[in-house]
């Protein structure tokens, strides 16, 4: 069996596994993780899809901060920044993800489309949630 045909075998088995436990987040974290395995890039929204079910059944910082690095990835600076900043309001003393997000921000100013009004508010969170007291 080749490697694509494997990881194709287990997403079906985990497909299967999600039938019986549909809240486990854990078997969504797999599962984007096969969807990544496959290294192509259709199916990267589904590997998206599925971390971010798993962070709506179990919020944590890793698995935001998964989300928004795969749409850093793929060029979509707006989503990766709402990520950022959930990623940092569960783990407000990461470093790195405060990083991350300044990085972003910063790309994301750089993006044509945002008006001045929208740069003011991307300054004014990311301020806001790594402000340290």
């Amino acid at each position: 069996m080749h490697t694509q045909e494997k990881i194709l075998d287990k997403i079906f088995k985990i497909k299967k596994e999600l039938k019986d436990n549909p809240k486990d987040s854990s078997l969504y974290l797999k599962l984007g993780k096969q969807y990544l395995k496959l290294e192509d890039f259709k199916f990267t929204e589904d590997a998206i899809n599925c971390y971010k079910i798993a962070y709506k059944l179990n919020k944590n910082s890793n698995t935001a901060l998964k989300i928004a690095n795969l749409y850093m990835n793929n060029a979509n600076a707006a989503y990766a920044y709402k990520y950022y900043l959930k990623a940092i309001k569960l783990s407000p003393e990461n470093e790195d993800i405060i990083c991350k997000a300044k990085e972003c921000a910063f790309e994301y100013y750089l993006e044509e489309y945002v008006e001045e009004k929208y740069k003011n508010e991307i300054e004014e969170k990311l301020i806001k949630y790594t402000k340290k007291d």
